[in-house]
């Protein structure tokens, strides 16, 4: 038998888990993926209705959270949090050696994706 893939999805804000909630539990339901979940940013924070709430009730829950927003919504303080994302986000995949990281957004914390998943 061959070995499961590991797909690692990543989710930051309410609206990258609505784009991508169809394609977690695809992911989750593929007898050949194995799936590890990375909710982090916006989607922890009390502020914006704390979507992992969301995502556990759907039956999703997250491996691993990262809080890596830095407080004051500016310019200064997006490029601050998408430095600490790849800090924390470099650590959590080359613990979890995902096969293929998945991100759907257009903000800063999916840079911060893309580079520490490369």
């Amino acid at each position: 038998m061959n070995k499961k893939r590991t797909i690692c999805i990543v989710i930051t804000a309410r609206a990258s888990y609505a784009r991508i909630k169809t394609v977690l539990q695809a992911v989750k339901d593929h007898p050949e993926l194995e799936l590890k979940l990375v909710v982090g940013a916006s989607a922890l924070l009390e502020r914006y209705g704390p979507v992992v709430d969301i995502i556990r009730a759907d039956g999703f829950e997250p491996d691993e959270v990262v809080y890596m927003v830095v407080e004051g919504e500016n310019l200064v303080t997006s490029a601050k949090s998408t430095g600490l994302g790849i800090v924390e986000l470099a650590t959590i995949f080359d613990n979890m050696k995902p096969d293929i990281v998945l991100s759907i957004a257009d903000r800063y914390e999916t840079i911060a994706t893309a580079i520490a998943a490369s």
